[in-house]
This record gives structure tokens, sequence and C-alpha cells, in this order.
């Protein structure tokens, strides 16, 4: 039998996070308004993965953080990350499920 934790790391991000559901902003909201610009980063590369649906309903701490990063943010660089992540949004990236 495979391991729960094996399951997980095969599968992509938005597959295997799909048991979060329907209430994953909650804490990811709760992290990028949090102090841990670690987590914040890494938040940041996993939100390229999931749903549309999820960025846009965190678009406005994605923007923030990209318009008035704190000097944690700009040391850890997740003010570059999260860019990725409004670039998404405000294109509609088709392969990733957007209207394009």
């Amino acid at each position: 039998m495979v391991a729960r934790h094996e399951l997980a790391r095969r599968a992509p991000y938005s597959r295997r996070s799909c048991w979060m559901w329907p209430r994953p902003c909650r804490p990811i909201r709760a992290i990028l308004r949090g102090d841990d610009s670690i987590w914040k980063y890494w938040v940041a590369n996993l939100l390229c993965d999931v749903e549309p649906d999820v960025r846009t309903a965190l678009e406005q701490d994605v923007a923030r953080i990209c318009q008035q990063p704190t000097k944690s943010e700009v040391a850890e660089e997740v003010d570059v990350a999260m860019r990725n992540v409004l670039f998404l949004l405000e294109n509609k990236d088709p392969d990733r499920g957007g209207l394009g």
C-alpha cells in the first residue's frame, strides 16, 4: 500500500489539494496576512498551480504584496513570486483553466 504522503508527492498540487476544497482560502489568506515571509514565498509558488478561482479569491492579498511589500517580503523575494500569481490573474492563462 502506498503511503498518503507518497501519493501527494506524485500528484500535481492542484489535484492533491482538492481534499481542501471548497475552503482553501481561509488558511492561505491567514498566511498571506501573517508575518512569515518564507511561508508566503512557498504559498506564492503553489498559487501558480491551483484553480483560477482560488487565485481570484486571494487577489487583494496578492496585489497588496506586489504593490506594498514589507521589508521581509522583499528580502525573501515574496513580491517577485507574487508577481507571477498576479500575471496569471491578469491574463487568465488558458493552460491553467482561465478564460483567455
